[in-house]
């Protein structure tokens, strides 16, 4: 998938957002313990992980399977990998 134009951009995050609004239905409970809660925000033209994360252009292919994974509704391996004990993915849409 291609990610040049605004209207693909616009559309990659509007699955992202639709599948975290999904997936927060069914939430309940506190994570278990050693759980890291996060946050990806997501900006017109890219993201970043975290409030203090580097912008991440959602053009750049290396960013491209992040959120791919996004849209499927499944943390990015790229976090599993970072946070072994389990982490808890928030959104936060700041593309308005």
């Amino acid at each position: 998938m291609a990610y040049e134009t605004e209207e693909n951009k616009t559309d990659a995050f509007d699955e992202v957002v639709r599948q975290a609004r999904e997936n927060g239905k069914d939430a309940s409970g506190e994570p278990p313990s050693g759980v890291t809660d996060l946050k990806i925000v997501l900006w017109g033209n890219g993201f970043q992980v975290g409030d203090d994360g580097e912008f991440r252009a959602l053009a750049d292919p290396a960013n491209k399977q992040f959120i791919e994974e996004l849209k499927e509704g499944v943390v990015p391996q790229e976090l599993r990998k970072t946070y072994p004990k389990g982490v808890s993915v928030g959104l936060e849409d700041k593309r308005g």
